[in-house]
């Protein structure tokens, strides 16, 4: 991406942000299966969203028994998910805050896809995403936890870690607590 896109796409956000309020509701939900945009189809996987005092821990937990797209390689279009999800559910509102002259000049298209960028943008900044794939599935034997973070070209970057500093970093040990025999018994439907 050149310097001249970049510079032009935080301008956009640095604006948009100043031209929508944005509130976020407590919120707490165990979703399984959670859909997501898979490669070839549609993906699913565990997701924990528990949102309090505008912070916001998504916890996205690969499926056993499950051979669609992993939680890892459409991490994005999970959290896309997520966040489609939470206004979906009224979880995130958005007041625009525009001038008169704003309302009249700009395209109805511009202003959805500018109120969206702010509703992503605002989700990404109050949140901790965390992947974990349990004992037996994926890489490590023993299972895994990761904080997931994107950087500034949306790019995602893992950080693999215990359990236990997560927790502690978070400050809620039941968070990341999971029952792993309901894991087990999801099965993808199959077609007729």
């Amino acid at each position: 991406m050149s310097a001249a896109l970049y510079y032009f796409k935080y301008e956009i956000v640095k604006d948009l942000i100043l031209n929508f309020s944005i509130n976020l509701k407590d919120y707490q939900e165990d979703i399984l299966p959670f859909r997501f945009r898979g490669f070839w189809s549609e993906g699913a996987c565990f997701l924990r969203i528990r949102i309090k005092e505008e912070k916001i821990l998504f916890f996205c937990v690969q499926l056993p028994n499950y051979t669609g797209t992993s939680v890892t390689n459409a991490i994005e279009n999970v959290f896309e998910a997520a966040v489609d999800y939470l206004l979906e559910k009224n979880i995130v509102t958005v007041n625009e805050e525009l001038g008169f002259l704003d309302k009249i000049f700009t395209k109805k298209e511009k202003l959805e896809k500018n109120r969206y960028a702010s509703v992503f943008n605002y989700v990404l900044s109050k949140s901790i995403l965390i992947e974990h794939y349990p004992p037996g599935v994926g890489l490590a034997e023993d299972g895994s936890y990761a904080k997931v973070n994107f950087g500034s070209s949306g790019e995602p970057a893992w950080s693999y870690t215990k359990k236990e500093k997560i927790v502690n970093h978070i400050g809620c040990k039941d968070a990341l607590s999971i029952d792993y025999e309901v894991l087990q018994k999801w099965q993808e439907p199959t077609a007729s």
